[in-house]
């Protein structure tokens, strides 16, 4: 099957908007694109005005009317909604979305716990995120997907205050 032809990205959905990378992810996406924010319907999160909200059982019917008529998403989710990706990524190419980000900030696709196995868990259920996107775009060339690596957020990580530990920054962090 050959690919519909491209068009330019305009219209971008974000689950995750309200949280410590979907904040920032939205305020950047809005000075350029048409944003929408796609949450859970039980949500008391307040977001930016100006932008739609969108609120969707986390199914993939749901997920599909949400998602219509949007050239892109940005799953930016916390850890606890990571489960609902593979719904999302499935409503996203029902919809006809031409493009997934996987929610994977800070991790990476192939991140070893590194002697941290208290995040061997949500590492896992991050993969299932990239591997299910994969297998989707493979089966559908008018699918595509990202993941972005961004590193874990010291800048963020360092706000908590944690008496019993020694930050030791090298080279300004940079």
């Amino acid at each position: 099957m050959e690919p519909k032809e491209t068009s330019a990205i305009r219209k971008v959905a974000i689950f995750g908007a309200s949280g410590n990378f979907g904040t920032p992810i939205t305020t950047a996406l809005a000075c350029c694109f048409e944003v929408t924010i796609v949450t859970r319907l039980e949500s008391g999160s307040l977001f930016p005005p100006g932008i739609p909200v969108v609120r969707a059982a986390y199914t993939v019917p749901d997920l599909t009317k949400a998602l219509t008529g949007q050239d892109a998403v940005v799953c930016a989710v916390a850890p606890a909604g990571v489960e609902h990706q593979t719904a999302m990524i499935d409503a996203a190419e029902a919809a006809g979305v031409k493009r997934f980000i996987v929610d994977d900030f800070g991790w990476g696709p192939r991140t070893l716990t590194h002697g941290l196995p208290e995040f061997r868990e949500s590492l896992q259920k991050r993969y299932i995120g990239w591997a299910h996107a994969a297998k989707c775009a493979e089966a559908n060339p008018n699918f595509t997907w990202t993941g972005i690596t961004s590193g874990n957020p010291i800048d963020w990580a360092r706000t908590y205050p944690r008496p019993d530990s020694i930050l030791q920054l090298i080279d300004n962090a940079y």
